[in-house]
C-alpha cells in the first residue's frame, strides 16, 4: 500500500467510519435509555392508577381524606389514560426498533473495519483488500442502514393503516400543433 493510500485510509477511518460508528453508538444508547425510561414511567403511572382504583372502591366513610372519596375514580381514570398515552408514545417512536437499527449498523461497521487493508498487516489468512474495496464495503453498510429506515417507515405506515397514494406522473404539456 502506498503512502497516499495509507493516509487516505487513516483519514477515512477516523473521520468517516470511526465518527459514524461513534454516532451510531451514542444514538443507540440514547434510544435504549429512552425506552427504559418510558417503560418505567408507564409502569409507575399504571401502578398509581391501580392504587387510585383500589381507593375508589372503599366506602366513603372509610376512605382516606373523607371528602376526597369521589375524586379517586377520577384520578384512577386520568392515570389509566396517561399510562395508555405513554405506551402509545413509546410504540409510536419505536425506541427499540431505532436502537436496533443503530446497533446493527455499528456492528456491521466494526466487522467492516476488520477487513481494512491495514487491519492485519502480515496476517496470512487475511483477505487482501484494496482501499477502494474497503471504502465500498463501509459505504454499503451506510446504504443498508438507510434502507432499514425505509422499511421501518413502511412497517409503521402499514401498522397504522395509512397508505399513501403515489403521485401521478405529470402529463406533458400539449403543443400548439396538437
Amino acid at each position: 500500500m502506498t503512502g497516499g493510500d495509507a493516509r487516505f485510509l487513516e483519514f477515512y477511518e477516523r473521520y468517516r467510519r470511526g465518527a459514524q460508528c461513534e454516532w451510531y453508538r451514542r444514538r443507540c444508547a440514547s434510544y435504549e435509555r429512552a425506552h427504559r425510561q418510558s417503560v418505567s414511567l408507564t409502569a409507575l403511572v399504571l401502578f398509581l392508577s391501580s392504587v387510585a382504583s383500589t381507593l375508589s372502591a372503599w366506602k366513603p366513610d372509610v376512605a382516606v381524606g373523607g371528602g376526597y372519596a369521589l375524586a379517586w375514580p377520577v384520578v384512577a381514570t386520568v392515570l389509566a389514560a396517561a399510562g395508555t398515552a405513554l405506551a402509545a408514545h413509546r410504540a409510536l417512536y419505536g425506541f427499540q426498533q431505532n436502537a436496533g437499527i443503530y446497533r446493527d449498523a455499528e456492528h456491521a461497521l466494526a466487522a467492516a473495519s476488520a477487513d481494512s487493508p491495514d487491519g492485519c498487516d502480515g496476517c496470512a489468512d487475511a483477505p487482501v483488500r484494496t482501499p477502494a474495496e474497503y471504502v465500498a464495503r463501509v459505504e454499503q453498510v451506510f446504504q443498508r442502514e438507510q434502507g432499514q429506515w425505509g422499511q421501518l417507515v413502511a412497517q409503521v405506515r402499514g401498522a397504522s393503516g395509512g397508505t399513501r397514494e403515489a403521485t401521478p406522473a405529470p402529463r406533458p404539456i400539449p403543443s400548439a400543433s396538437d
